[in-house]
């Protein structure tokens, strides 16, 4: 049929036309399954009739490994590394790495500390060891940096979830004390909150 006969006086096209890029429109043959097929969208080469075959195609192909085999330092299972990584990675895991990492430094390998060493302010207050003047100095630093670390969720998060029952215990007293320690004044506050809710009833009953 010619352009002019598939459409209207308005120059619509009629129904049951066929495009002119369809009907040229080429055939390939799929590599795999080796059915012809034309593309839906271009009219580009394509080896494959659908995504299913390229798969099945290139599955059958054996990949070519050029890293090493080998054995974990701690558990000593056998372990694939990459060409990239094989003079760093040893382990097969992070567990092994850290078991086999305790009391060990990354260099030389050798202990941190000696047998029966003991630090210089083990059992000593800060003022015994830098002074009244610079402990007031860093009490006051630690105190900022706690505000500013309390503001963040994310902080809180983790902090409450790190804190171990014995923690909890000892926040819990203090906490105790604490209320035993300002009893009136919590009670005042509980009382002026009272008398304002009831205040604010009677004005909205009113």
């Amino acid at each position: 049929m010619n352009k002019n006969k598939e459409r209207d006086e308005n120059g619509r096209f009629i129904k049951g036309h066929t495009s002119y890029w369809r009907k040229k429109r080429k055939e390939f043959v799929c590599h795999n399954c080796k059915k012809k097929f034309k593309p839906t969208r271009n009219n580009k080469y394509r080896r494959f009739c659908s995504i299913n075959c390229c798969n099945k195609f290139y599955s059958k192909i054996p990949i070519k490994l050029k890293g090493v085999y080998k054995n974990c330092l701690t558990c000593k299972k056998k372990i694939y590394v990459k060409p990239c990584l094989k003079s760093r990675n040893s382990f097969c895991s992070k567990l092994c790495f850290n078991k086999w990492q305790k009391g060990k430094l990354m260099s030389d390998g050798k202990s941190c500390f000696k047998k029966g060493n003991i630090p210089f302010n083990k059992g000593k207050k800060w003022e015994e060891v830098y002074g009244e003047e610079k402990t007031n100095e860093l009490k006051i630093k630690q105190s900022i940096k706690k505000k500013e670390e309390w503001k963040d969720l994310s902080f809180r998060e983790k902090s409450m979830v790190s804190r171990s029952p014995k923690k909890l215990k000892k926040f819990r007293e203090k906490a105790k004390k604490w209320r035993e320690e300002h009893k009136e004044e919590l009670n005042e506050r509980l009382n002026k909150m009272r008398k304002l809710n009831t205040i604010k009833r009677r004005k909205w009953l009113k």
